[in-house]
Formats: structure tokens, C-alpha cells, sequence
């Protein structure tokens, strides 16, 4: 797998710790491209712009199609903008897409507040989508259930 997708990183000081651990993530040598989607102008941090001037792109949207079939997922926040932004879980799901993730890569937000916390195993278990553990990655595949609900979800 050779792309990674972060979705919403703000320039919010407290996630400093959250933001380090996705570049670091991303520096890996598997990962050859990080769509960088950030839905509010100019808000990005700039841990992420440092951490990935060579590899990164900056789309709102970015043609799917063009992707690998499987994709990593970070960034905030959970049953949010991680699965309803255009490359959220949703859109990738329903254009076929494998995603994989881990708690400590995807965090939900509480309420209105800056507080973030990691997905939890039973967040995942309970999403609307089907997720399988394995070796602490968490993966959606693109099955007919995955896709059917997926695409409902966009109309």
C-alpha cells in the first residue's frame, strides 16, 4: 500500500502528539504518496506541512479512481468527516476501495470541544460499515454490503 489519506488536520496545538504520530507514520518507506484534505481553508498544521513537503498533495477532493485500491485512512474525526468528507470512508468504500486504519491513527472528537480520543475497538465494531482486526489494522473492505450501504449513504 502506497497511499496514505489524512483527512482534517487543523492547526490545533493540542493534537501536536497526534500529528507527530501520522508523520511518522507516513515517512514509512511503503508510503509514496499523502493526499493531504483539509476541508476549511488554510487550516492545516504545520507539523503536517513539515512532515511531508516531498510526498504530500493538498485536495479537497482528489480523483479516486487515481488512487491505489487500498488506502490508509487518518486524521479526525470519527463518524464525522472521517466517513462523510469526499474522501472519507464513505466515498472510498463506494468507489471499491480497501481502507485500512488503527485506533491510533483515526481519533473521534468529543462534542464541539479541541478534546480527541483514539477509536475504540468497539467504535469500529459498531460503525455502520464492517471492519476486521488483524495484527491491531483495522480494514473495510470494499464488500457487497460495504458498497451497497456506501452508496445508499451518498444519495
Amino acid at each position: 500500500m502506497s497511499c496514505a489519506i489524512i483527512i482534517d488536520p487543523w492547526p490545533i496545538p493540542e493534537y501536536k502528539n497526534f500529528y507527530e504520530t501520522m508523520v511518522e507514520f507516513c515517512g514509512q518507506e511503503s508510503i509514496k504518496k499523502v493526499i493531504v484534505a483539509s476541508y476549511e481553508s488554510g487550516r492545516i498544521d504545520p507539523i503536517i506541512i513539515k512532515g511531508f513537503f516531498k510526498k504530500a498533495i493538498y485536495a479537497k477532493e482528489y480523483p479516486l479512481h487515481e488512487l491505489d485500491d487500498e488506502v490508509w485512512l487518518l486524521g479526525q474525526s470519527w463518524e464525522a468527516c472521517l466517513h462523510f468528507r469526499p474522501m472519507g470512508i464513505t466515498c472510498l468504500l463506494a468507489h471499491g476501495k480497501t481502507i485500512h486504519t488503527t485506533n491510533t491513527l483515526v481519533r473521534k472528537q468529543e462534542g464541539d470541544s479541541r478534546i480527541i480520543h483514539e477509536v475504540t475497538d468497539e467504535q469500529f465494531i459498531n460503525d455502520n460499515y464492517d471492519w476486521v482486526k488483524n495484527n491491531n489494522i483495522w480494514t473495510a473492505y470494499p464488500t457487497e454490503k460495504n458498497v451497497f450501504d456506501a452508496k445508499n449513504s451518498l444519495k
